[in-house]
């Protein structure tokens, strides 16, 4: 298999597929090609995945479409290879000035929206990572930004006590929000759009409606910020996790607590509804270090939770790889490699 990969290097033998197939295979066979000379080999479409390249001399090499995820490139010198295509498994990472403290992504998957520490909403395209807008208004940290279930409006929360609703495809703010004395935590929409629940460290959650921004019903009793909230799937009731320890369930139309469970330890950071097979369930996340299940249970009209159960990170290594004068490789992917400590001139 070596000898196809050597003869890859000739620009006139017709072995580009079989050298590509041939280095494939070697490197899951767990090959390993520090310092190799590969200066000029031809492997379009290769697997190098996992593959170890440590110091390795792939000058002038056609390395286009070749897949390097996870791969160990330190040192290498890719200067002059053609690198159109090359997937390394990881994006660049996003550079904002101040701190993020929250991120949603649109119904579609096509944009993402970021609450920063500045009190800004960034909103960018998932397709290339530009920025599309900057929203402005809120004058303290943005701790939590979420898409209308239609995907045309983000709802946003701050520590200026304040919900920020902003047109999607326009960037314009719309309603804000107005009656928490403390910082908004938590905001949510209903499943079919037209409310808000916000989540306050005044210990309450206040319902909106979404057209007119008229306040609805405020849900009250929790003796600590409230950190989670989410709707139910039949939108008629909402489960609110607090720093007090306590889950709720509460009424959307009324505002009144349904059944309120003592957590064993440990403030509720987040909370999540399901439904599986036909069952409802709440997952929880707590300070303690725990994730709990809870069953919803009506049995007529007495709402229950009872406990269900309670309960190697990745990375490109191509520090010192050299770059200069690669040809293809595409700026998010210059910015990724360059990140990781891969040098360019």
């Amino acid at each position: 298999m070596h000898a196809w990969i050597e003869a890859s290097k000739d620009p006139d033998a017709a072995v580009t597929v079989g050298a590509a197939n041939a280095v494939t295979i070697l490197v899951r066979a767990g090959a390993q090609f520090n310092r190799a000379d590969l200066r000029g080999i031809r492997i379009p479409g290769a697997d190098l995945s996992c593959g170890v390249f440590d110091s390795a001399q792939l000058q002038g090499s056609d390395l286009s479409g070749v897949k390097f995820r996870t791969s160990w490139l330190r040192q290498a010198n890719l200067s002059g290879a053609q690198m159109s295509g090359v997937q390394f498994g990881e994006w660049a990472y996003l550079e904002e000035e101040s701190g993020v403290y929250s991120c949603a992504y649109s119904p579609d998957g096509k944009t993402c929206a970021m609450g920063l520490e500045s009190g800004e909403i960034r909103v960018y395209d998932t397709s290339s990572w530009t920025k599309i807008h900057t929203l402005k208004g809120h004058t303290d940290p943005v701790k939590s930004v979420v898409y209308s279930p239609s995907g045309e409006q983000i709802a946003s929360g701050s520590w200026d006590s304040t919900v920020r609703l902003w047109d999607v495809k326009s960037g314009s703010p719309g309603v804000t929000l107005k009656g928490h004395t403390d910082f908004v935590r938590s905001v949510v929409y209903s499943p079919s759009g037209l409310q808000i629940a916000s989540g306050s460290y005044d210990n309450t959650v206040r319902l909106w409606d979404v057209k007119s921004g008229s306040p609805g019903a405020t849900l009250k009793g929790h003796t600590g910020p409230v950190n989670s909230v989410v709707y139910s799937p039949s939108k008629e009731q909402i489960a609110l996790g607090s720093w007090d320890g306590t889950i709720r369930l509460g009424e959307v139309i009324s505002g009144a607590c349904l059944r309120e469970i003592q957590m064993l330890s440990g403030s509720v950071y987040s909370v999540a509804w399901t439904v599986l097979d036909g069952e409802q369930y709440l997952v929880t996340g707590s300070v303690d270090h725990s994730v709990r299940q809870w069953e919803i249970l009506k049995e007529p009209e007495v709402y229950d939770l009872k406990l269900s159960w309670s309960s190697g990170h990745e990375r490109l290594n191509v520090k010192d790889m050299l770059l200069k004068g690669v040809e293809g490789l595409s700026e998010i992917n210059q910015k990724l490699l360059t990140q990781r400590g891969a040098l360019l001139a």
